[in-house]
């Protein structure tokens, strides 16, 4: 028989329980997102477990069937909700980004990668494209130039090993994202 297994860290605390959890990933939107609900207990010192959180905490989440886990989601604490019920909001890596400012850009004739690459350290993956003449303020966001890019087809996220995607929306509906078997997961 299947027995639904979860694993949730929040900062340095392990779940093996939880009343709800909702992830939203659409290739659409820049942010992932997750919802954890977990029963908001009193903890020593008079503290709920809500208390021992805060806003950018690291999360995982592990869903699956007993024994096997996967990672469905990474992210970071943006908002919590104190009651009854413990409810954190969460943001996959383009929470930093949102935070991170760029620094002023100015090239000709581009392609995708370079104007990525030039502004973000991280790992990458990306159609190859020309991207014309790009310029950049300074203060804006890598979350900003995804807009930019979106006007001409582009659409930016992470995928679930935290590596960041640009690809034309064409390139993304050709690749099989995940198969679901009735009554098998």
């Amino acid at each position: 028989m299947l027995r639904l297994n979860s694993e949730i860290t929040i900062g340095k605390y392990k779940f093996s329980y939880v009343n709800n959890v909702t992830i939203r990933k659409s290739f659409e939107t820049y942010t992932q997102t997750a919802t954890i609900s977990i029963p908001n207990i009193l903890r020593e010192n008079n503290k709920y477990i809500i208390d021992e959180f805060s806003e950018g905490d690291a999360v995982e989440i592990k869903l699956g069937y007993y024994p096997n886990l996967e990672t469905r989601f990474l992210g970071y604490v943006t908002k919590k909700v104190s009651g009854n019920i413990a409810i954190f909001e969460c943001e996959d890596l383009s929470w930093l980004l949102k935070k991170q400012g760029l620094s002023e850009y100015s090239k000709t004739n581009i392609t995708l990668e370079t104007l990525i690459k030039d502004n973000n350290d991280g790992a990458l993956e990306c159609n190859e494209a020309n991207v014309g003449d790009r310029q950049i303020g300074e203060g804006s966001t890598l979350i900003q130039l995804f807009e930019q890019l979106r006007e001409f087809g582009f659409f930016a996220y992470f995928d679930e090993n935290e590596v960041l995607q640009v690809k034309s929306k064409s390139s993304i509906i050709n690749e099989t994202l995940h198969e679901f078997s009735f009554q098998r997961n």
